[in-house]
């Protein structure tokens, strides 16, 4: 199996505060300023559509890292893919005895299942429960002979244990780790 890592596999508990800190600071400065420039007075909002805005982040914020798990598959798995037969299908669904699984990313004629998680990933009951429907997927289903997760903000080691423990293939990405000198 092969595996992408950076030289840590897990992060400090006061990184992952600093980094969910930074996501609501940033969220709200950016749309604050955004509002400002639009002429209209934030605090005069109602707090369900600042709520709203964020939920469209996310949803254009998920769609992004879909377009960049599709860029890293194809740079890391691009043997196994052959991409001339058109881009991957997303949000493909498959029935497992454990409920619905939807995959970010489908290759058919590779029969890879791609999950992308864009940030830190905590073996927390809902990622537990993927992991366990993709293995399920993956020794049963025969459109689907490889899982690969591609994590772009790391994970515990749990989740990598559970991974690994799994076959199930994972590329830690760190895309917005600040590079170490060698």
């Amino acid at each position: 199996m092969r595996n992408v890592n950076s030289s840590r596999r897990t992060k400090s508990t006061a990184y992952k505060r600093e980094l969910r800190s930074n996501r609501k600071v940033h969220f709200k400065t950016r749309f604050e300023s955004l509002l400002r420039q639009a002429g209209v007075d934030p605090s005069t909002m109602e707090a369900s559509v600042l709520r709203d805005l964020k939920n469209l982040q996310n949803r254009i914020r998920g769609q992004v890292f879909e377009v960049m798990g599709e860029v890293i598959t194809s740079d890391t798995l691009g043997t196994r893919i052959d991409l001339t037969n058109g881009p991957p299908d997303k949000q493909k669904r498959f029935e497992t005895p454990f409920g619905q699984r939807r995959a970010d990313l489908y290759y058919p004629t590779a029969k890879l299942m791609v999950e992308v998680k864009s940030g830190y990933v905590t073996c927390n009951r809902e990622v537990r429960k993927q992991i366990a429907k993709d293995q399920w997927i993956k020794e049963n289903d025969s459109d689907v002979n490889d899982v690969a997760w591609i994590l772009f903000r790391g994970a515990t080691r749990n989740t990598i244990s559970l991974l690994d423990h799994n076959c199930i293939e994972w590329f830690d990405i760190e895309y917005d780790k600040p590079l170490e000198d060698d």
